[in-house]
């Protein structure tokens, strides 16, 4: 089972390696941190390094949870392929972290100094499952997209 939200795929597409560049090139431009409106028609923003590249969703709203790409255009038998990861934010995972032992904290106070099951708010595991709940379903509203707008740009398909 998969704790922290994180996926691993492989696309695969007829293009060349210079033709799934130069769509990436056209498709995604780069970072902006001082705007939460996108002004621009790029899918994605990031950055690409030869064959290596690290993007993010590029979207009208701001949605931490919104999950990093990063890959690796590869050619394997005449077929270029992208390894893809997408993974949260370390940020994202690390104040998630905190709220959820925080609330474990909390909720094994109560069970230790309550004599009876009866006295103890079971409410303060909401603080353990809101938080991760919350995390999976951020990421998990943005991934869908972003392995979309990959295969836009590449015209592939998943393998």
């Amino acid at each position: 089972m998969e704790w922290i939200p994180y996926q691993r795929l492989t696309i695969t597409t007829d293009l060349t390696r210079e033709e799934v560049i130069d769509r990436m090139r056209k498709w995604v431009g780069p970072k902006r941190r001082e705007n939460f409106v996108r002004i621009d028609n790029n899918i994605f923003s990031g950055r690409l390094v030869k064959d290596k590249f690290e993007f993010t969703l590029h979207r009208d709203y701001k949605n931490s949870w919104t999950p990093q790409i990063l890959g690796t255009i590869i050619e394997t038998n005449g077929k270029v392929e992208l390894l893809v990861t997408l993974k949260s934010n370390w940020f994202v995972i690390g104040f998630t972290a905190f709220f959820m032992i925080l609330g474990l904290a909390i909720f094994i106070s109560e069970v230790v100094n309550h004599k009876e099951l009866g006295d103890i708010d079971w409410l303060t595991l909401g603080l353990v499952i809101f938080p991760y709940s919350l995390t999976w379903f951020g990421f998990n509203l943005d991934a869908d997209k972003s392995i979309d707008g990959l295969i836009k740009i590449t015209k592939g398909e998943i393998k």
